[in-house]
């Protein structure tokens, strides 16, 4: 059987989330770390999931992301309105509002996504089938304190242009590098993997300076605590909206970072 089914049963919870606890590395079989949801188990294997608390803590992965970038970068969203852009199942949504979060516009291009839980809350308003790009600073309040960004299958070149666009003057923002969708398919493996850190670090390293070409402070860098859906090393980048932007990241610190997830 495979493991994302027993742990559907298991914890009586959806395939989904029972994938999304395996990725995240919190199950082992027979005392060994299995990451791989399609892994087949036998009907008398042991298997151990970590805390419940640790995994029903965000209604999806990217909420983990997001908790970094907030820990890293030592981010307080007490009383902020925000904009969460691609927001999906609402991993980020959830984290900015068990931060303290007053508001939050869950917006997505798709349809049917968002949690219930988070379409409940009445802090959270959601707008489905939604362009970022279509959306002004009028219909947000007349502009937001935070802006959390988790896009897939375009590339933050043309969101940089909204964010500083939807952003209050000193706001600040956190956005998810996926050099999948940055760089080009010749640099991708059969599997859709960025496996040469030359091009994670060009991928950064162009992204910095389209942050900084709108507008925007780069403010600071990490690379995420857990991988893409795809299996890719994501990062993720401190932007603020300051009236003399400046770039804070130093091409050592991208390289060293780069070269950190490499290794082992």
């Amino acid at each position: 059987m495979r493991l994302d089914l027993c742990i559907k049963d298991k914890l009586n919870i959806s395939r989904q989330k029972a994938r999304e606890i395996i990725e995240q590395g919190l199950v082992t079989v027979d005392k060994k770390n299995i990451t791989k949801p399609s892994y087949n188990v036998n009907e008398d294997a042991d298997i151990n999931v970590g805390s419940t608390e640790s995994i029903l803590k965000y209604v999806g992965r990217g909420g983990y992301k997001l908790e970094k970038a907030i820990d890293f970068f030592n981010i307080n969203l007490t009383g902020y309105v925000c904009i969460d852009i691609g927001a999906s199942t609402g991993g980020f949504t959830d984290c900015m509002l068990q931060n303290g979060a007053n508001k939050v516009y869950a917006i997505d291009v798709g349809t049917d996504q968002l949690s219930p839980m988070l379409l409940n809350d009445n802090r959270v308003i959601s707008w489905e089938n939604t362009d970022i790009r279509n959306v002004t600073k009028e219909m947000v309040d007349n502009g937001v304190d935070f802006v959390g960004c988790d896009v897939s299958f375009i590339s933050l070149k043309k969101i940089f242009p909204e964010i500083k666009k939807l952003l209050k003057p000193n706001s600040i923002a956190v956005v998810l590098i996926k050099p999948q969708f940055e760089c080009g398919r010749e640099f991708l493996s059969r599997s859709g993997i960025v496996k040469n850190p030359k091009v994670h670090k060009n991928v950064i390293k162009n992204t910095v300076l389209e942050a900084s070409d709108v507008g925007l402070s780069v403010i600071g860098l990490t690379n995420s605590p857990i991988k893409g859906g795809d299996g890719n090393t994501e990062y993720l980048l401190y932007l603020k909206n300051e009236p003399n932007p400046i770039n804070h990241i130093e091409l050592s610190y991208i390289e060293n970072l780069v070269k950190s997830q490499f290794e082992g």
